[in-house]
């Protein structure tokens, strides 16, 4: 596997620049399974419900990319940000284009988080990366673009080793390194601004005083979820590291099969599904775990319509059939009674008569 050093100059941190990298090897990618299919419809429906042109303007994550433009002297005109130049294509077109599955992944996150995420193919680039202030002398040939383009010096723009950008500022990648369906070793950046510090955080939570709150890095948060969940009432987290965690902490109770799940917007509104995917592989054959899906149809009726009462009489039902030792494949244990997919509807139905 390729070696390299990913560099960051500190006069690009001085900006308030916040920057991740994640380097994946050895992947797939030429397959969107049905998973994957559905996990894209559910979050362009989603993206198209909760967004418009008038929220985008005022998205504070957004002007942080352009304050952080006006800084180093990128002009606005045709250099929007680019989750908001994502999401302004999929408001006009009503439609997500799809290019391959990593790199629909990672526009769909951009989308979601208002973050700017890009990837390069590590096969293609030559030495380090390093982030920096660019001199000018730089080889630049923007993505879609046979003509090399002129730089001013000054932009944060990450670059190779053979003085190439790579990706200018985090608005214009370059096809050198775009992922394709042959990529198989990738580095991926997550960069935010001076929106997405901690100390954004820090500022919300003198809101509430009553809420303590620690911060955690992800590797730590995987293993304190399976040392002591109890600790935790609220994990605040972006949408990669959160579906990754909440997989997990579905496990700590048995199966993905048992965590129901929402995604609430202000108000109301909410979307509410079991964590785990459609399953086709057992479809037919009454073996899955229906109590998710129970459970998030509670959720629903607690959250966004307030009945509360009748929230709890199905959550009540699920932990008496429970109680009673009635178990589906996923849970199954020495001395329970094991159950199907109806069936194990049906008696939660029951108690709840």
């Amino acid at each position: 596997m390729k070696n390299f050093q990913f560099k960051i100059q500190q006069e690009v941190l001085d900006l308030g620049v916040k920057i991740k990298g994640v380097r994946i090897h050895g992947i797939n990618n030429t397959v969107y399974s049905s998973s994957l299919n559905d996990y894209i419809d559910v979050h362009v429906k989603r993206l198209l419900e909760n967004n418009t042109l008038d929220t985008l303007k005022e998205n504070r994550i957004i002007q942080g990319f352009y304050d952080l433009h006006k800084e180093v002297g990128i002009p606005k005109r045709k250099n929007l940000p680019a989750s908001e130049n994502l999401l302004k294509n999929l408001l006009k077109k009503q439609e997500f284009h799809k290019i391959n599955p990593l790199v629909d992944i990672y526009n769909l996150i951009s989308m979601d988080t208002k973050l700017a995420l890009g990837a390069h193919d590590l096969a293609k680039t030559e030495g380090n990366i390093s982030l920096k202030l660019i001199t000018g002398n730089e080889n630049y040939i923007p993505l879609g673009s046979e003509e090399a383009k002129v730089v001013k010096a000054g932009i944060y723009s990450y670059i190779d080793d053979a003085n190439d950008i790579i990706c200018f500022s985090e608005i214009r990648q370059v096809d050198k390194t775009k992922v394709t369906n042959e990529s198989e070793d990738i580095f991926f950046i997550v960069q935010g601004n001076k929106e997405t510090s901690d100390k954004y955080v820090e500022e919300v939570a003198k809101d509430y005083e009553d809420v303590t709150y620690e911060h955690m890095l992800v590797d730590n948060c995987a293993m304190q979820l399976v040392n002591n969940p109890r600790q935790f009432d609220v994990i605040l987290t972006e949408n990669m590291f959160g579906d990754i965690l909440s997989d997990e902490a579905s496990m700590i109770t048995g199966s993905i099969g048992m965590l129901s799940s929402a995604s609430l917007a202000e108000g109301k509104f909410g979307l509410y599904e079991p964590s785990h995917g459609s399953a086709p592989d057992i479809a037919g054959q009454d073996i899955a775990n229906p109590i998710a899906t129970i459970l998030s149809a509670a959720m629903m009726l607690r959250y966004s319509f307030d009945l509360d009462k009748e929230a709890d009489e199905i959550e009540k039902a699920v932990k008496a059939v429970l109680a009673d030792g009635y178990r589906t494949v996923d849970i199954m244990s020495d001395g329970m009674k094991k159950v199907g997919c109806k069936e194990m509807g049906q008696l939660i139905i029951d108690q709840i008569k």
